[in-house]
């Protein structure tokens, strides 16, 4: 290329991203997309979940942060949606009064988060089938060495509505091998190839970055007695450390939740009670870290999550698990430090439905689950009806 006095030179345009058809919004340093999303409901309490892919296009890291209060969403019918608090957020940390730098990019690498946004309906309120979801991001700069930030450009990112699925969206470009986690970046300036995804063509998988892949082994649901009819799910989760360093994980407490295809939510523990629904791995709370679950450089591990509902009649198909693990450090003198957490999103899981007894149910689907149900009460009105 030869310069031309008089002629302006302009830059290369960083390479796009986003794929035909996917619900994504792209700028000179990320991309941003939705992979699919959910409703479901809490009380009388409408939730709408959001889960997003970002992508760094730049060829040096980058910090993103949410800014609080600034996710809405939007239904057909008028109503507002809001992300009223940071447990509302995971994978991306929150910029309020304080900064939290958890969520960094290397050059080309790819990381998940998911947002909540909730809407209390009136009686006489008329609820939407789809929403517009927006929200604002920005970035954390660095300075010096001693864990101070400030704030640099922020993005203000609005989607096409999303439905109460979205469904998959397309894989990213061919990327190069991925590696351990580093911090070399690189020197050309130029936009650089994407990291490659530990979970490509795996199903059941989720990545934390490029430091471990969650795998589900195994899903078994089982439904309490009457007059209870809790439904419960366990899952059980593979972690693999993909780094030549030790790892060490621990669950998010009250992070667990699973959406089944009937838009019925499975929680992990009830308001007011401590979160107890994990086995095989440390639990991260506000009071305290257990720092257990240490993996050693390509050691794999097991743990599993339960989930549960009330009034458990009806059954879904398909099911949606989201959860968050910490990636934490032990400080001399038995403090920890969280260095980042990542969402992990599970779609499309397919089980058997639980019968009456609590075992699985050999094969029958939700509808026949619940239709079995409903022939079983008829027949008890029609004994009660001729003993009379």
């Amino acid at each position: 290329m030869f310069f031309v006095p008089g002629r302006p030179v302009f830059a290369q345009a960083p390479a796009k991203l986003c794929a035909p058809e996917a619900n994504c919004q792209e700028n000179g340093d990320f991309a941003a997309t939705i992979t699919d999303s959910s409703t479901s409901k809490v009380g009388s309490d409408r939730i709408l979940t959001v889960n997003l892919r970002f992508q760094n296009k730049r060829s040096t890291p980058l910090i993103l942060g949410y800014v609080a209060n600034s996710g809405i969403a939007t239904d057909e019918e008028g109503n507002r949606y809001g992300v009223y608090s940071a447990d509302a957020v995971r994978g991306l940390g929150e910029i309020s009064r304080l900064v939290d730098p958890k969520f960094q990019l290397r050059a080309g690498e790819t990381a998940n988060a998911r947002l909540e946004y909730t809407w209390r309906p009136r009686r006489s309120e008329i609820v939407g089938v789809t929403w517009v979801p927006e929200f604002t991001v920005r970035e954390i700069l660095p300075v010096g060495q001693n864990r101070q930030y400030r704030l640099g450009k922020e993005w203000a990112l609005k989607f096409a509505p999303v439905g109460r699925t979205v469904g998959s969206v397309a894989e990213p470009p061919t990327a190069v091998p991925a590696s351990a986690p580093s911090t070399e970046v690189s020197q050309t300036g130029g936009p650089v190839a994407p990291l490659a995804d530990p979970c490509a063509a795996k199903s059941r998988c989720a990545s934390g970055g490029q430091y471990f892949t969650a795998e589900i082994e195994d899903i078994s649901s089982s439904r309490s007695p009457a007059p209870r009819y809790q439904h419960s799910l366990r899952l059980r989760v593979r972690f693999q450390n993909l780094t030549n360093q030790p790892l060490n994980l621990a669950y998010h407490s009250g992070t667990s939740v699973v959406v089944d295809d009937l838009g019925q939510r499975f929680v992990s523990h009830r308001p007011g009670t401590y979160d107890t629904s994990v086995e095989g791995i440390g639990v991260a709370a506000r009071s305290k870290v257990d720092t257990k679950f240490l993996l050693a450089p390509g050691e794999a591990r097991s743990a599993t999550f339960t989930v549960f509902r009330d009034a458990a009649k009806v059954f879904g198909r398909t099911y949606t698990f989201d959860t968050t693990i910490d990636r934490i450090e032990l400080l001399p003198g038995g403090q920890v430090r969280t260095l980042g957490d990542f969402s992990l999103h599970f779609v499309n899981l397919d089980i058997r439905p639980p019968s009456s007894t609590g075992a699985t149910n050999g094969g029958t689907s939700g509808a026949q689950a619940q239709s079995l149900d409903e022939s079983v009460q008829k027949l008890k009105d029609l004994f009660k009806r001729k003993k009379k």
